[in-house]
């Protein structure tokens, strides 16, 4: 943890003032101290001790590594105070480890104040220890200012520019327009026997809004599913959890849909902190996490005079949320890592981005793998405490490289695959000439050696492909490779590759150039669901005192469904197995409480999904009956008798004017109502309070005819 400063200090000292050595060296020793303090009783403790530059949103974190007995989570024991705010209560919460324990503040933090945490003795594990107190202080970034933050936003904002590169001198003819369809243009241009499965991806452009899609295709390019949408879709996967997700822009948070395509939760990080769109995991325990870039006023001049003094330098946050998305770890590298980590950009400019972390992996083991594009380095974090197991590249390189003299350069995309070795995308941005690469590396960790064992780059009429920014590698289950290139503007070379053992080019396609489109990653999946409908699709309409027409969404690859429903308290279902996503139920009782679901069965494959949710519904009154009915265009009037305030409800068959009267038994017009409505079932509400109770009728007119009801006023 200290290693690095210390190593700051020996090769930077020379060229600090002395009054900048001072301050680095008194944090560095209060960290020590308040780190010494803090261990003894706790694993893990954020923010970290003597920290600062934190979010006025942040919650404190606590873990012992018992399990904590909940009914010893007292108010009485915790204990924090603002500089500028004073005492904070706290929401307390214990996470589903059963052994975090998180204090969320009620009111957030003020800029730039200090906040002392203090925890009484007193918290207890199940065994029923007793966790010795502690007291701890970190510091809110200052951040306040309207002109600070639009700094702030423009250096984000810089940050794809910069990975981005300059755009290429392109002839756009064609419409943004021209790609509101399922699938962007492009071109297979190998088909030779790939691995099985579909093809996962988003594409976008940097230069032109209007080109986004979130695709599945078949290796021939056959479409499963396409959307165009330009707001979601990037990072587009079928994640650990068995759900597809993508990022949505306008959220700055990541969507999760359904076999259907619906959306069914959304995910975003706490602590005040807006997800990033290069990582999401989540798993089937319902744990995710997630990063996000920090942009905070700095001051450079710590470790060169020359230096800005109030730069704007983007930081890392990493987090994992339980499946109550409560943060349960979080891990920043301001922390950690120096701004002087950064291998090649100028560190005398006003803004820097010097981590970029692109890439999550939760390692075999427990800990943490990230990816550091900006470092050249690849990180190994300890889950239990948040410090550093090992650093793997860059300026701060623990391993020795064998059989990879050049090492890796910008990489995204680093996990472990199954026989234990870590993978990569190498883009290669200071290889020398620039060169991408998909990577393997058999990893001794003990004795900190790294050897290359397999890598493949792509060589064309126009050179070997290199992609300056983002890029993916899938090693896939027949022993393939499947690999997205990332940024590319030459023509002539691929979007993605895939190549078998042999190094065989075995699938290949390029997205049609026009548009610049790029891929950030590409996956390739087994996606043949029997999907379950979704339970928000789900609806209870035309509900009389006997009857009620259920619906849903159709679901992907359903053949038919079984629809069961029951009296609320019933024991045995009512069973019914619609061809299609809705059926009409009867013979109901009047004035009850029902609950309905519904699976699905396919016959490709041949399966049935599991059920929804349920759902419930109410029948009408028992004298709540349609007097007359036409089947045809299933209008019908409830509560029928009325005492004059009622509904009807009908179907428009396009869209149009619909006029409404309702006539008295003497042909009088005591109603009438012209308007337009859009095609689909409508519901109207009547209030027709204060009329002599009798016979009337309701007529209704749409495009498709003249309907009429009669209705009783009591």
């Amino acid at each position: 943890m200290f290693g690095s400063h210390f190593n700051f200090f020996q090769t930077k000292i020379i060229v600090m003032t002395l009054k900048n050595f001072s301050r680095i060296m008194s944090l560095s020793v209060a960290l020590l101290l308040c780190s010494h303090s803090i261990w003894a009783q706790f694993q893990y403790v954020n923010p970290k001790p003597g920290s600062s530059m934190h979010h006025v949103e942040t919650g404190i974190i606590l873990r012992n590594g018992a399990l904590i007995d909940p009914s010893s989570l007292q108010a009485s024991l915790f204990s924090v105070v603002g500089s500028k705010s004073g005492n904070h209560a706290v929401k307390i919460i214990l996470a589903d480890d059963s052994k975090t324990v998180l204090l969320n503040p009620i009111v957030v933090f003020k800029p730039g104040e200090t906040v002392t945490v203090t925890v009484k003795s007193g918290m207890k594990t199940l065994q029923g220890l007793t966790i010795t107190g502690t007291t701890f202080t970190f510091k809110i970034g200052d951040t306040g200012n309207p002109e600070t933050q639009a700094r702030i936003q423009n250096a984000l904002a810089q940050i794809h520019t910069e990975e981005m590169g300059a755009p290429p001198v392109i002839s756009r003819t064609n419409s943004p327009a021209d790609w509101h369809h399922a699938l962007p243009p492009f071109d297979i241009w190998v088909n030779n026997n790939p691995a099985p499965g579909q093809i996962f991806f988003h594409n976008f452009s940097f230069f032109l809004t209007g080109t986004s899609h979130y695709c599945i295709i078949e290796n021939n390019g056959d479409s499963v599913y396409g959307k165009w949408d330009t707001i979601k879709g990037n990072n587009f996967t079928l994640n650990g959890n068995n759900y597809l997700t993508l990022y949505n822009d306008t959220l700055m948070a990541f969507q999760v849909l359904d076999s259907n395509y619906n959306s069914i939760d959304t995910f975003q990080m706490g602590n005040g902190y807006k997800a990033d769109v290069h990582e999401f995991l989540i798993y089937s325990n319902g744990h995710s996490f997630l990063e996000s870039y920090d942009a905070e006023p700095f001051d450079m001049t710590i470790y060169n005079p020359t230096y800005n003094p109030d730069a704007i330098v983007t930081g890392a946050v990493v987090q994992e949320l339980d499946k109550n998305k409560n943060v349960i770890f979080q891990w920043r590298s301001w922390d950690y890592f120096q701004v002087t980590d950064d291998t090649h950009d100028p560190l005398t400019t006003s803004t820097i981005d010097y981590v970029h972390l692109n890439s999550i992996y939760p390692d075999t083991d427990g800990n943490i793998i990230v990816s550091c594009r900006s470092m050249d380095e690849v990180t190994k974090i300890n889950h239990t405490t948040g410090g550093l197991v090992w650093r793997w590249g860059g300026k701060n390189n623990q391993f020795t490289f064998v059989s990879d003299a050049e090492k890796f350069s910008h990489q995204h995309d680093v996990i472990r695959i199954t026989n234990g070795h870590i993978t990569m995308f190498d883009n290669g941005n200071y290889h020398s000439p620039p060169q991408s690469f998909a990577k393997e590396y058999q990893l001794d960790e003990v004795n900190k050696v790294a050897t290359l064992v397999w890598k493949y780059s792509r060589n064309t009429s126009a050179g070997p492909v290199y992609g300056n920014a983002m890029g993916s590698m899938q090693r896939l289950a027949n022993g393939n490779t499947l690999i997205s290139w990332g940024l590319i503007y030459v023509p002539e070379f691929p979007t993605a590759t895939e190549v078998d053992i042999n190094q065989n080019v075995v699938w290949e396609m390029r997205l049609d150039d026009t548009y610049t489109d790029a891929i950030y990653r590409i996956h390739k999946f087994t996606w043949d669901p029997c999907s379950r409908p979704t339970t928000s699709t789900m609806r209870a309409t035309n509900i009389t005192a006997t009857k009620a027409q259920l619906s849903w969404g159709a679901a992907t690859n359903a053949s038919s469904y079984s629809l069961n429903y029951r009296l609320q308290g019933a024991t045995n279902w009512i069973v019914k197995s619609p061809s299609s996503p809705n059926k009409t139920v009867k013979k109901l009782t009047p004035g009850s409480t029902y609950e309905w679901r519904v699976r699905s069965t396919c016959t490709n494959p041949s399966a049935q999904s599991g059920y929804t949710g349920i759902k419930t519904f109410n029948t009408l009154a028992g004298r709540d009956v349609v007097l007359t009915e036409n089947k045809e265009s299933n209008v019908y009037i409830y509560p029928n008798p009325a005492a004059g305030l009622f509904t009807i409800h009908f179907n428009v068959d396009q869209d149009g004017p619909v006029q409404i009267k309702i006539y008295d038994i003497t042909g009088r017009i005591i109603y009438f109502i012209n308007k337009d409505m859009n095609v689909g079932e409508q519901a109207l509400k009547v209030n027709l309070d204060g009329v002599t109770a009798g016979m009337y009728v309701a007529e209704i007119r749409t495009a498709s005819g003249k309907f009429t009801q009669k209705l009783v006023i009591e």
